[in-house]
């Protein structure tokens, strides 16, 4: 039960990271594209470089836990692949357990941050429309999140290397 549950929510959360993914990409690319039309035109958008930033930001987290489900966060392949197997297995645990740390960390950490964010009331400083700064970094504990379950997901279906 437990498990089919994990297994879904895995599912859910690389669904999300990859639509993030994408929208912030396509949204990044069109709005790069307005800012350079826009300073030919000399028609100057304040907000395209606070736009651009908050997109790049959510490409950033969404990119790190999705690299968590796919195994793609750093490590060391050329010092593990010359290791016995073993090892390379007792390693390989190593760094989802260290993985694992750095998620809870930043889950716990980067809720505390957007619940300050929230009740200070800060809105963006030059977008069209007012948005609480803690809109832009909701990203930051749901990545963290998200890193969990498919660390959840790897340890309880047991996959190796």
């Amino acid at each position: 039960m437990i498990r089919t549950v994990v297994r879904a929510l895995d599912r859910a959360a690389a669904w999300v990271e990859h639509t993030v993914l994408l929208v912030s990409l396509v949204l990044l690319a069109c709005v790069t594209a307005l800012q350079i039309a826009s300073r030919e035109l000399q028609l100057y958008t304040t907000w395209t470089l606070e736009v651009g930033s908050y997109l790049l930001v959510w490409m950033i987290f969404a990119g790190a836990a999705l690299g968590v489900r796919e195994r793609k966060h750093v490590r060391f392949d050329a010092l593990v692949h010359t290791l016995p197997g073993s090892v390379t297995i007792v390693l390989d645990h190593l760094a989802d357990v260290l993985v694992l740390g750095f998620a809870i960390f930043l889950l716990w950490t980067s809720t505390g941050l957007v619940e300050r964010q929230f009740s200070w009331g800060q809105m963006t400083a030059t977008l069209p429309v007012n948005i609480n700064i803690g809109l832009t970094s909701i990203i930051m504990p749901l990545a963290g999140a998200f890193m969990i379950v498919h660390l959840l997901n790897r340890f309880l279906d047991g996959s190796k290397i």
